[in-house]
C-alpha cells in the first residue's frame, strides 16, 4: 500500500509517530509536512523578518493567504506525482474543501482530528475548511465519542473511534521504580486552560507539596506571578525531556481539556507507559480504560486531590503497585501507536 500522511509534524509524538509506525508495518508511506510552510511560526521575530513572521501568524490562524494557497497547490502536485492508494489527513484545517473534493475523485481519503471541531470554544472560521470537507472524506476517525455523535448529527455515517496513543520510541521507563531518583514529588505537564487548574495547582503549592509544572500558555493565568513565585519559569518539555520528567516524578497529574470536551487525553496512556503513578480528574470514559484504585487514581475535588497526593507520597509500595498495574494495562490493551496504526490500516484495507 502507498499512503500519504498529511499533517503538521510539529512534534514527534503526533504525525511522526504514526509515520514511523506505518513504515515499521511495511507501508510505503510519504509525509506532507505543513509545518515546513511556517518556518518562522515558533521563533521570535527580529527587525528583519517581523512582517514576514506576522503574516505567517495571521495565515496560520485564519487559514487563508498565499502560504495556505501554496500548501493546497503543492498537495495536489504531490498526490499527482505519488498517486497514493490512500491519503490520511491527521488534520485538514488548512486544506480547502474544493481540494479535498478533487482528491476524493481518484483517491480514498481518511480524516482524523485530535481537537474538537464542534467545540463552542473555537471561532466559526477556525474549522470551516474541515467541516465543509466532510462530504468528501471516505471515512473519518474520531478522537472522542462526542465527535461521533456530532458527525452523525451532520448526516455522516462512515465514522470510527480512534483513541490517542503513546509511542514506545519516546515514552518508556528509564529505570525500574525501586531504582529511580526522583526530582519531583508531583508533576503536571500540560497547557493552561481557564478551568481553575491553576487554582488547584496553587493549592498544592500552598499545602507544601513539591510540585513542578511544565507546559505552555501559563502566562494567560491570572495567578501566573504567584505560580512563578513558587517554582520559577514554566517551560514546555518535549520528546526525551518529556519522558525524563515523567520518569523523575513520583506522581503525574492529569487535567482534561474543557476546550475540546475531553473525557480522556493522550497523557492517560503516556504516563503509565513510563511506569509513573497517574492521578487524574474523574470521567466515566477514563473509568472504562483503567480500574480505579488499582491502575489509576481519580480525584473529584480539590480536597480529594490534596489528600490522595499526601497519602500516596507516604506510601511508596502502594504507589508503585498501582504504577506497575497501569503500565501493564496500557501494554495489554494495545494503546501504543503500532496498535493504532494497525487499526487504521485494517480500516483502510477493509473499506
Amino acid at each position: 500500500m502507498k499512503l500519504l500522511l498529511v499533517g503538521y509534524y510539529q512534534t514527534k509524538i503526533w504525525e511522526t509517530s504514526y509515520f514511523d509506525a506505518f513504515r515499521k508495518l511495511g507501508v510505503e508511506v510519504y509525509p506532507f509536512k505543513i509545518i515546513d510552510y511556517f518556518p518562522l511560526i515558533n521563533n521570535k521575530p527580529n527587525s528583519s523578518n517581523f512582517f514576514e513572521y506576522l503574516s505567517s501568524k495571521i495565515q496560520n490562524k485564519f487559514h487563508f493567504g498565499p502560504i495556505i494557497n501554496k500548501i493546497n497547490s503543492d498537495l495536489i502536485k504531490t498526490v499527482d506525482q505519488l498517486k497514493p492508494d490512500a491519503i490520511f489527513f491527521f488534520r485538514s484545517d488548512k486544506i480547502y474543501p474544493e481540494i479535498i473534493k478533487k482528491l476524493s475523485t481518484s483517491t480514498k481519503i481518511f480524516a482524523y482530528c485530535n481537537d474538537d471541531p464542534f467545540s463552542d470554544y473555537y471561532p466559526s472560521y477556525f474549522w470551516r475548511h474541515y467541516k465543509k470537507s466532510l462530504p468528501y472524506f471516505y471515512h473519518i476517525f474520531s478522537y472522542r465519542n462526542k465527535n461521533i455523535i456530532d458527525l452523525e448529527s451532520c448526516g455522516y455515517k462512515n465514522i470510527s473511534l480512534l483513541r490517542d496513543f503513546f509511542s514506545p520510541d519516546y515514552l518508556f521507563p528509564l529505570k525500574e521504580l525501586n531504582k529511580r531518583e526522583y526530582l519531583y514529588d508531583v508533576v503536571f505537564i500540560g497547557h493552561y486552560e481557564n478551568d481553575k487548574r491553576d487554582l488547584k495547582l496553587l493549592s498544592l503549592f500552598r499545602a507544601g507539596i513539591k510540585l513542578k509544572i511544565f507546559g505552555t500558555e501559563w502566562n494567560r493565568s491570572s495567578h501566573y506571578k504567584e505560580l512563578l513565585a513558587y517554582q520559577g519559569e514554566i517551560i514546555p518539555v518535549r520528546d526525551g525531556l518529556y519522558n525524563q520528567a515523567l520518569n523523575q516524578s513520583k506522581i503525574a497529574l492529569i487535567f482534561l481539556s474543557r476546550i475540546n470536551n475531553d473525557t480522556y487525553t493522550k497523557r492517560c496512556f503516556e504516563i503509565p507507559a513510563t511506569k509513573t503513578f497517574m492521578l487524574s480528574e474523574y470521567t466515566n470514559d477514563l473509568a472504562t480504560l483503567f480500574e480505579e484504585d488499582k491502575e489509576i487514581l481519580f480525584f473529584r475535588n480539590e480536597n480529594e486531590l490534596i489528600q490522595k497526593i499526601k497519602y500516596y507520597l507516604d506510601n511508596e509500595l502502594e504507589r508503585n503497585k498501582i504504577a506497575e498495574a497501569g503500565y501493564k494495562r496500557v501494554i495489554k490493551d494495545g494503546h501504543d501507536v503500532i496498535s493504532r496504526a494497525k487499526y487504521v490500516l485494517s480500516c483502510i484495507e477493509r473499506l
